[in-house]
């Protein structure tokens, strides 16, 4: 963990998150890789105009470098999600963010793969465990939510 800290620090601007990817992406066992996997999806993310290496958003960006999905399918997905779901009641601007939504997309591309993977669907590739990649997802969802509480509880 501490080696996947000192290469992903340099990286991302926030201590606190590079910390929860790092334990995030211990969840896979193969450490080495995930600081590659990573970076490249953060790059092919930001080619989008889409920011997953937030405070909020990093550990999730994590969980998607787990999958074992082609990362250009992972960005389109979390993109058209997104996209889909901005368009509906109670998702414009005015009513979540765009780094929750974001959230959220990527908590449902990531459900979906599981998903996928567990009815055969993918074969998997790599060598992580859908139970560690669900726990993951929903500890990336808790901490973000914990953290939005305490932000808006202290400007209050």
């Amino acid at each position: 963990m501490e080696q996947l800290y000192a290469a992903l620090k340099p990286e991302f601007l926030s201590g606190n998150s590079v910390q929860a990817l790092t334990q995030v992406l211990i969840l896979g066992d193969e450490a080495p890789e995930a600081t590659v996997r990573v970076l490249a999806l953060r790059d092919a993310f930001r080619s989008r105009g889409i920011r997953l290496d937030k405070e909020y958003t990093l550990s999730s960006l994590g969980v998607l470098s787990l999958l074992p999905c082609d990362r250009e399918a992972i960005v389109s997905d979390v993109s058209d999600t997104y996209e889909f779901l901005r368009t509906k009641k109670s998702f414009g601007n005015w009513s979540i963010s765009k780094q929750e939504l974001l959230l959220l997309s990527s908590a449902l591309v990531a459900f979906k793969s599981v998903d996928d993977v567990k009815s055969g669907i993918l074969t998997t590739t790599l060598s992580t465990s859908i139970t560690n990649i669900v726990i993951a997802q929903q500890t990336a969802i808790a901490a973000a939510a914990a953290a939005s509480a305490a932000a808006a509880s202290s400007s209050s």
